[in-house]
């Protein structure tokens, strides 16, 4: 798992937005502006933001302990129906947040 990504955690806050006519929320890790979300009331896509290196990292710690349970269970139908399909999802989303 390499990160080609500004390594986390990031955080958001309230920052003036460009034009100076308000607000925007800027996503920062350490100084280093990741991205500016606008407009002002848009903190919920500021927070998903924010979240992304985390959520990436918890995902890949999941598959990695679905994977080991999984190994000695293969035969038992680990790998079928709902949780396949969780398990494809998640693999999808890394690779499409990965550039893949």
């Amino acid at each position: 798992m390499e990160n080609k990504h500004t390594p986390g955690p990031w955080k958001y806050g309230e920052t003036p937005s460009l034009d100076g006519q308000g607000i925007a929320f800027e996503v920062d890790t350490d100084g280093f502006t990741v991205a500016h979300v606008y407009p002002s009331f848009d903190s919920a896509n500021a927070a998903l933001i924010a979240a992304a290196p985390d959520m990436r990292d918890a995902v890949y710690s999941l598959l990695a302990e679905i994977d080991a349970r999984c190994e000695d269970m293969r035969d038992a139908g680990c790998y079928e129906g709902t949780l396949l399909t969780a398990i494809e999802e998640a693999r999808a989303a890394l690779a499409k947040a990965e550039g893949r």
